[in-house]
């Protein structure tokens, strides 16, 4: 019995040490962080209209049968999660990688839209965005 509980007690101080080492930029998990991101060669740019993402990101997909037209087609779900976390402190942000090579395909450009907020991304989508033609 005491040695599980102090399994769990140090348990706990390991979590609180990582977590600790992670949030020194104010982030949860540093990842996130859009300084670092930054500094590592990727774009941010934003915040961006959520109107205008939505239109550039229509799909049209068929479900049981019927066609529908939504932003980011099966990925809706998804879209309308990070979406949902928006407001007036928290701003949705396009991100592009520094690593070309991520950021082909024979379709178009990897993106992500992050959902910012102080600073750290809290939730993303990635996309395709196709080169004009």
């Amino acid at each position: 019995m005491r040695k599980q509980v102090i399994t769990k007690f140090a348990l706990i101080l390991f979590l609180g040490a990582v977590f600790n080492s992670c949030a020194w930029s104010g982030c949860a998990d540093d990842r996130f962080d859009v300084e670092r991101i930054k500094n590592e060669g990727a774009t941010v740019e934003g915040p961006l209209d959520v109107v205008a993402v939505e239109k550039e990101h229509i799909i049209q997909i068929e479900v049981g049968g019927k066609k529908q037209q939504l932003p980011f087609g099966f990925g809706n779900k998804h879209w309308l999660a990070v979406k949902s976390r928006l407001s007036s402190t928290v701003g949705l942000y396009l991100i592009r990688t520094a690593d070309e090579m991520q950021l082909q395909r024979a379709s178009g450009e990897i993106v992500a839209y992050g959902a910012v907020e102080n600073g750290c991304v809290v939730d993303l989508i990635m996309a395709i965005k196709k080169w004009p033609k």
